[in-house]
């Protein structure tokens, strides 16, 4: 903030910058386990600081990869504001912050979009950004966001 005391006057929305910030994360455990008994879910992981390559390859087995589309984030306005006023990188963002992708469900690929419209239920966004191939634990972002 002492770098770029502009961001203070700058609004996410309806809110400031710092409401927007210290808005305490969601609890995504009441929009998913209800799915867990159904044996489609394959791994969880959290994102948090050192954003998806840094998180979803703590949850991969040695002999897979997460092939994951940049372009498909639906990336929140606090990021978005955080990239213009730090002239971030996209690399240094992806690195960085989860960017809205606050957990990421891996589920067997014929259960994805029953996996989506139940945690949409609970009025959280969710969608795919990517699949899970062959390879050695790690997690390949592609395309820009």
């Amino acid at each position: 903030m002492k770098e770029y005391p502009e961001v203070l006057e700058e609004k996410v929305g309806d809110k400031t910058f710092i409401e927007a910030v210290l808005e305490p994360h969601r609890c995504y455990y009441t929009a998913i386990k209800d799915l867990f008994n159904k044996e489609i879910i394959t791994g969880l992981a959290h994102i948090t600081g050192g954003g998806i390559c840094e998180n979803l390859n703590r949850i991969l087995p040695s002999n897979l990869n997460a092939d994951i589309d940049a372009s498909k984030y639906q990336i929140l306005d606090i990021f978005k504001l955080i990239k213009k006023v730090g002239n971030i990188d996209e690399k240094e963002m992806l690195r960085t912050f989860n960017l809205g992708v606050g957990l990421t469900v891996v589920c067997k690929a014929e259960a994805a979009e029953e996996v989506i419209n139940h945690v949409k239920k609970s009025n959280i966004n969710a969608y795919e950004i990517g699949t899970i191939v062959k390879g050695e634990k790690q997690v390949n972002v592609r395309r820009k966001f």
